[in-house]
């Protein structure tokens, strides 16, 4: 693994030294949680705290200015191993064939200690992710994509499935003598993913996926559609109106639901969410976003994991941001009754104060 990202790390600084028209954006994020839960206080990295959070980061993007090659770093840092670093090389062979100007899109790469997310229609206003299809996590995989424009997309990912040996200490029952046996451990199952994104018109999108494996490490596979209408670009209006519907259903453990209402204008936004877990859960969240003042956003939130068992899983917090040129100064606050909160995985009361820098 650290040869590969070695080389991500080669490839980006030759590419940007030999190259001309060389564009470097990135953003990077981090902060502290401070956590109080039965009677305890625990503070960590914004982010530190588990899988689903991914907020202290680190994101660089190196390409050239005609979109023919693209070198993207991300990283999530850590005070403990928990750290890691994910690079992807994507070269547009389309581009480079018929020209930057072309809306034909072939698009090849390699990632290494990542994972691959299907192409999504759902307006996922939540950032709950109930539609959500993946490779598994700190995989390496091979991508091929094909567009037209903002028409339709096409992508796919593939990883072999490897494997390696480790010796371990087996103890005989009998003897009680210890010795050293190599063992085959299969480092990567092998995922492979599929999936496609039309758009006929500006408002209206339709998408489809697969994934063999995947992070739920699913034999059968998860296939998943969903769909996206949005009367206000439909109408071309200053105002958004949409709704959202997904369909994610897992061969081994069930079927996951989504459906999402959002509308508003520029001063005010909202959306509602409503989802059918392969848990049996109702999940219920309702959002809105004001941004009455220039640079100043204010984001409330509340809802429900499921409200079935409103009193034992429900959340409410909020999210305050202030932009001046490329720096966000950001404030969240929340309590959710749950062991995981909605923004944060731990329940209890969540103060996070946070700092982002955009370039």
């Amino acid at each position: 693994m650290k040869k590969i990202l070695a080389l991500v790390l080669v490839i980006s600084l030759v590419s940007a030294s030999v190259f001309a028209g060389v564009s470097f954006s990135g953003s990077a994020t981090a902060g502290f949680q401070f956590n109080y839960d039965e009677e305890n206080w625990e503070t960590h990295l914004y982010g530190d705290d588990g899988d689903d959070t991914d907020t202290a980061s680190v994101n660089l993007s190196i390409a050239d200015d005609n979109g023919l090659w693209t070198v993207l770093l991300e990283g999530t840092p850590a005070l403990d191993s928990s750290g890691s670093l994910a690079g992807d090389v994507t070269v547009d062979f389309g581009k480079m064939i018929f020209g930057a100007d072309s809306p034909f899109s072939l698009t090849a790469g390699m990632a290494a200690n990542d994972r691959s997310t299907t192409l999504r229609a759902y307006s996922n206003q939540s950032g709950k992710s109930f539609d959500r299809v993946r490779t598994a996590d700190n995989g390496y995989f091979a991508t091929l994509g094909f567009a037209y424009g903002d028409l339709v997309q096409v992508q796919t990912a593939l990883a072999p499935k490897l494997t390696g040996s480790k010796t371990v200490q087996k103890a005989d029952l009998t003897t009680g003598v210890v010795s050293e046996v190599k063992e085959t451990d299969t480092i990567y199952r092998g995922d492979f993913t599929a999936s496609a994104l039309v758009t006929p018109v500006d408002g209206i999108a339709v998408s489809v996926d697969y994934v063999l494996n995947g992070e739920d490490d699913q034999d059968n596979g998860i296939f998943g559609a969903a769909a996206d209408i949005n009367i206000g670009k439909l109408l071309g209006t200053d105002f958004t109106a949409g709704v959202s519907v997904a369909d994610r259903y897992n061969f081994e453990k069930g079927n996951d639901f989504a459906v999402t209402v959002y509308g508003g204008i520029d001063l005010i936004e909202v959306a509602v969410e409503y989802a059918y877990t392969k848990d049996e859960a109702h999940s219920l969240y309702a959002g809105i976003d004001l941004n009455l003042i220039d640079n100043l956003g204010i984001g409330l939130y509340t809802g429900a994991d499921d409200v079935t068992d409103y009193e034992n899983t429900y959340y409410v917090g909020t999210d305050l941001s202030y932009t001046y040129t490329n720096i966000t100064f950001g404030f969240g606050l929340e309590y959710a009754e749950a062991a995981a909160g909605f923004n944060y995985d731990n329940g209890g009361l969540n103060i996070v104060p946070y700092v982002s820098v955009a370039w």
